[in-house]
C-alpha cells in the first residue's frame, strides 16, 4: 500500500507544478515596441532574469520582487540613468523599479519607477511606460 500512495503523490505534485507552470507567463525574452512612439524612444529590449537591456544600452540589472496580479516587480539592484535612442532616457532619474504585467495576446505593458519606495500595485509610473509585444 505505501508503494502505491508515493507514485501517486509524486503524480499529484507535478501536475500541481505544470499547472503553476502554465498559469505563470513567461516573461524572459526579446520584446518589441507595439507603437511607432516606443520604437522611436526605445526601439526593440531583452527581458531576462538578471537584467533589462535596451538596444545600444548597457544591461540594467534587475532582481525579482514579487509576483502578482498586477505582473512581475523587479527592483534595479543598481539603479543609474539609461540614455536612451534620440537622447531620449527612461526615467529623468536614476530607475530604480521595473513592474512588467502580461497583457492579451502576448503584449506586455513595461512601467519604470524611479521611487526610493517600493512601488504599489496602485501607484502609476512616473517615468517610462509602454506595450511591447514578445517576440517568439
Amino acid at each position: 500500500m505505501r508503494i502505491a500512495i508515493l507514485p501517486a503523490l509524486l503524480l499529484a505534485a507535478g501536475a500541481a507544478h505544470a499547472a503553476e507552470t502554465l498559469e505563470r507567463p513567461v516573461l524572459e525574452g526579446d520584446w518589441v515596441p507595439l507603437s511607432k512612439a516606443a520604437e522611436s524612444i526605445t526601439g526593440p529590449l531583452r527581458l531576462t532574469a538578471g537584467a533589462i537591456t535596451f538596444e545600444g544600452a548597457e544591461p540594467l540589472p534587475i532582481e525579482p520582487v514579487e509576483s502578482g496580479p498586477q505582473g512581475t516587480l523587479y527592483r534595479v539592484t543598481a539603479p543609474r540613468r539609461v540614455a536612451l535612442r534620440n537622447g531620449n532616457t527612461i526615467c529623468p532619474g536614476p530607475v530604480t523599479y521595473l513592474r512588467v504585467t502580461p497583457q492579451a495576446a502576448g503584449d506586455g505593458a513595461f512601467a519604470f519607477f524611479e521611487t526610493q519606495d517600493r512601488p504599489t500595485d496602485r501607484d502609476r509610473s512616473t517615468c517610462l511606460w509602454s506595450v511591447y509585444v514578445k517576440q517568439q
